[in-house]
């Protein structure tokens, strides 16, 4: 059976008994790890690839997947990042194991991963080994109201934020960093919502979410994650700089404010009963004001240019960053216009291969400019582009 257990498949004969029932046995280690015998029931599951899927039901075993974390092998920098992996990989229990007692800066870490997530809590906590237990259980949180949810807590900091600049007080955002960190606890829970549902076809049926469904909201769920994170630093930028009085809410850019909101509650609304009618309608109005003079510089041009054109005098970040923001929430939820130019440039490969190393390169770039500066001062051009095209080569591995 070891053979059967690593290629995790093998062929079984469609053997006749009866006369006239055809069966096939079950592998005894499967039946053993289920802590099924005989005269149990099993659930036989068609798929809409034609295959069968053979569950067991009347399992009384519980999996609980453990994983335990060794923080002498890893550098406390990466292990926020062990911890949100473990969760993301669906760990009902999480052991954090040292040699040594923990420091201040890695309980500070611990603290950080429980506000991240949802669920996670601290059950033992000595000076050497720390345990956190999951007492939430992935059915209990409905896929498409955990997404809903995400929605709504958006589309209260654009509304929020757009109140202010209509003359509101900043009270209102004393919830911004709550809302904002919700957010982020939603998005890692979902993902892992996502991971149960591609491996336990129980979670799947509770959730009402079949596996190909959910890995296509997972991409959703990031994107709304991003608006996000633009909508907090507009919330952001709104408490840490004076929001100037003379705005004018019908003009060009946070008069595309309300014509975003309708769409992202149109698309919403259809992620379940899809009309087609009213996606089209949101992916129009979309369209219009992303793309409506084939740029996105171009809404509005002789206000927005010279932001975009920062120099060394420019405030930045300030209110004038709003722009930006909006601009770059557009594109995010703007769909695919084929025969528009700034979309047609964004599909090029090297466009393409720039977005997938873009936050790897964001990272090294200020390392292989900072050493350079360090040894032989300010760069040149040329060396500008020497250090630039270096930082992109190892930014790909």
């Amino acid at each position: 059976m070891s053979n059967i257990s690593a290629n995790r498949s093998e062929v079984r004969k469609i053997q006749l008994t009866g006369g006239s029932t055809d069966i096939v046995s079950l592998p005894k280690k499967w039946i053993t790890d289920h802590g099924l015998s005989s005269k149990d029931q099993v659930r036989i599951e068609w798929r809409p690839s034609g295959t069968l899927r053979v569950i067991a039901d009347a399992s009384s075993i519980k999996r609980l997947r453990l994983v335990i974390i060794e923080c002498n092998e890893i550098p406390d920098h990466m292990l926020f990042d062990h911890l949100i992996a473990a969760y993301l990989a669906g760990a009902h229990k999480i052991k954090i194991k040292s040699n040594k007692t923990f420091s201040r800066d890695q309980k500070r870490i611990f603290r950080k991963f429980i506000r991240s997530t949802s669920g996670m809590e601290i059950t033992n906590e000595l000076d050497y080994e720390v345990e956190l237990i999951s007492l939430l259980n992935p059915t209990e949180m409905p896929f498409f109201s955990s997404i809903n949810r995400m929605y709504l807590l958006l589309s209260s900091q654009i509304r929020d934020f757009s109140e202010i600049l209509s003359g509101g007080g900043l009270d209102i955002l004393d919830d911004a960093d709550e809302r904002e960190n919700e957010v982020d606890a939603l998005r890692l829970l979902l993902e892992r919502q996502a991971g149960g549902i591609l491996e336990s076809a129980s979670i799947e049926d509770s959730l009402g979410t079949s596996r190909w469904e959910a890995a296509d909201l997972c991409k959703l769920v990031r994107t709304l994650e991003r608006m996000g994170d633009h909508s907090y630093n507009l919330c952001d930028l709104a408490r840490n700089y004076k929001v100037p009085g003379n705005i004018n809410m019908n003009s060009l850019p946070v008069s595309v404010i309300p014509i975003w909101q309708t769409s992202i509650k149109l698309l919403m609304a259809n992620l379940r009963k899809r009309e087609i009618s009213e996606i089209h309608k949101a992916k129009s109005q979309l369209i219009q004001i992303t793309f409506d003079k084939g740029d996105i510089v171009a809404i509005n041009n002789k206000k927005i240019s010279p932001l975009i054109f920062f120099n060394k005098d420019t405030v930045h970040p300030s209110i004038l960053t709003v722009p930006l923001i909006l601009g770059v929430m557009l594109l995010l939820v703007s769909p695919g216009v084929n025969n528009n130019l700034i979309v047609k440039s964004l599909q090029i490969w090297p466009m393409r291969f720039l977005g997938r190393i873009s936050y790897s390169l964001y990272l090294w770039h200020f390392a292989v400019f900072a050493l350079y500066r360090n040894l032989y001062g300010q760069p040149s051009i040329e060396y500008v582009t020497l250090l630039l095209l270096f930082s992109i080569a190892i930014s790909a591995f």
